[in-house]
């Protein structure tokens, strides 16, 4: 399919230019044509090239995931232009959902429901276009309800590159059987407080 492998890399950078979202090794090797272990290596030399001093982009790697960034330290370029077209925040409900989903995964709507106290198909539904969590096949039990998950993109967002990383949950979360913040006659969208006011369940301190 190319004349060299110098091809074969500038294809895969090219793949990596084109998608805002983290494309998996497995994917860029069908695309380019070549096996996995192959397009690694040149991976590897496309991570030395954005390496460079002069880059002002850099090679990121989540779960075999791989995305092509801005570096850090041109941060505050890219937010003064981000910030002229800046997208909608998540809201309350939608950020304790993801934060349920994040330290209980894989989990069903109705366990979800069950932590929170309320309806959370809206929030569900935001974050599945914001590519924040995905359906990850279904549980055995009645009704084989959807499990959900996070995806590579929820982690890039965190900063980190595996759930394992994620900050132990404050006291006062969830708990293990996922039972804190459910009260009976909570009206949809409105998440149950703690005695503090907060919202109840598991938060994601520093959720960018």
């Amino acid at each position: 399919m190319f004349p060299n492998l110098e091809s074969a890399q500038a294809a895969i950078e090219a793949i990596l230019f084109a998608t805002a979202q983290p494309v998996h090794v497995d994917d860029l090797a069908y695309a380019v044509g070549l096996d996995s272990d192959a397009v690694r290596a040149l991976l590897r030399q496309v991570e030395e090239r954005f390496s460079r001093p002069e880059s002002g982009a850099m090679l990121t790697c989540v779960e075999g995931c791989y995305l092509l960034q801005s570096r850090p330290e041109y941060s505050r370029y890219v937010e003064r232009l981000c910030n002229r077209q800046k997208p909608a925040q998540l809201s309350a409900a939608s950020l304790e959902t993801l934060a349920i989903i994040a330290y209980k995964q894989p989990v069903t709507r109705g366990e979800v429901e069950r932590i929170r106290g309320v309806n959370c198909d809206s929030a569900i539904s935001t974050l599945l276009e914001r590519g924040l969590i995905a359906e990850a096949g279904r549980k055995n039990t009645i009704g084989r309800p959807i499990l959900y998950v996070t995806t590579p993109e929820f982690l890039l967002h965190m900063g980190i590159s595996s759930v394992d990383q994620l900050p132990p949950i404050p006291d006062g979360g969830a708990d293990a059987d996922g039972e804190a913040g459910a009260h009976a006659g909570a009206s949809e969208g409105v998440a149950p407080v703690d005695q503090a006011g907060e919202p109840a369940g598991p938060k994601l301190p520093g959720f960018k």
